[in-house]
């Protein structure tokens, strides 16, 4: 709700990539044999992937161009921030530590990781990257190529479906997710 008050756009990003996000792992669920709660959780916890872009500059956030090295920078500290967003509540209210809470940090913290190690912020490959945090990429790389941005054009499902199949080819993104996402088509 905080994000459709400073940004409808980012309000809806972050509900389309939570939908997303609890389609591919309902699809995952049986075949990895995951929590009955793993998806509605994940749903949850998805909208929050981006809170930590209220700490960036609105002229980067809306930027209609390609950012420059020092604002792409910036621009990538949304992860950190996100993740320091996710400790202060914890910490304000008291919240005990828990499997859910692990969860909520590992899609905050991961989802722009990528299984080869080139995403960031620190790297990580393959299984070091946690499987909520892959799908909430995936989800999060779908609805990016798929809507309109003040620095781009929207592509067409087919389109952004090719990509994301490339990118699962090339060992950047978990294949079973690609898969589920376009299975839930």
């Amino acid at each position: 709700e905080l994000t459709h008050l400073r940004d409808p756009e980012t309000g809806a990003h972050l509900e389309r990539v939570s939908s997303y996000s609890r389609l591919i792992a309902k699809i995952l669920g049986p075949e990895l044999g995951l929590a009955s709660d793993f998806a509605e959780d994940l749903y949850l916890f998805a909208s929050l992937h981006d809170v930590g872009k209220v700490a960036i500059p609105e002229a980067i956030l809306r930027k209609p161009g390609p950012l420059d090295p020092q604002e792409r920078q910036t621009m990538d500290t949304h992860v950190s921030r996100c993740l320091d967003v996710v400790n202060q509540m914890v910490r304000g209210l008291h919240l005990a530590a828990s499997p859910k809470l692990e969860m909520l940090r590992n899609v905050v913290a991961g989802h722009h990781e990528l299984l080869d190690g080139s995403g960031y912020p620190l790297g990580l490959q393959a299984e070091q990257i946690s499987l909520e945090a892959r799908i909430v990429a995936v989800a999060d790389i779908y609805d990016a190529l798929t809507q309109n941005r003040v620095y781009k054009a929207a592509l067409a499902p087919e389109q952004a479906e090719s990509i994301l199949g490339r990118m699962a080819e090339a060992g950047q993104l978990d294949s079973r997710c690609v898969q589920a996402l376009l299975q839930a088509r």
